[in-house]
């Protein structure tokens, strides 16, 4: 009897413990919480005008880590401006040669080439089968 009381304290303690929120587990003397708070804001924690007037608006004024993590996480523009400073550092040229060499590169890339072509005919066969093929199963 004594053992299951036990078991049962133990199993409403612990889910009472996660049942709090986030922020409360960490409050305590020594606990610094690792989630910020929405009690007693200051005019001094929000950003001012002079602060968005220094955020970075454009790829090509950002550092190379940030640009990295944006990289990495699928953005197209940041792709391109790492492709950029890549080309700055293989090259040995400044940004607006780079930027040249990679207007080459993409108009080198957007060009039909004949190696894509039997997967384009594939695709169109794959269409075109689709389109024969419902009506036939379908008795359209």
């Amino acid at each position: 009897m004594s053992l299951r009381l036990f078991a049962r304290k133990k199993a409403v303690s612990l889910s009472s413990r996660f049942l709090q929120p986030a922020a409360a587990r960490f409050e305590g003397p020594g606990k610094a919480s690792p989630f910020p708070t929405t009690r007693n804001f200051s005019a001094s924690q929000f950003p001012t005008k002079e602060d968005a007037k220094a955020m970075r608006c454009t790829m090509s004024t950002m550092d190379n880590e940030t640009l990295t993590i944006i990289a990495n996480m699928g953005n197209h523009a940041a792709g391109c401006e790492v492709l950029k400073r890549h080309i700055m550092t293989v090259d040995n040229a400044d940004y607006h040669q780079a930027c040249a060499t990679f207007a080459e590169i993409e108009k080198v890339n957007q060009a039909f080439d004949m190696k894509t072509f039997p997967y384009f005919a594939g695709i169109a066969s794959g269409v075109a089968m689709t389109t024969v093929c419902l009506p036939m199963v379908f008795y359209l």
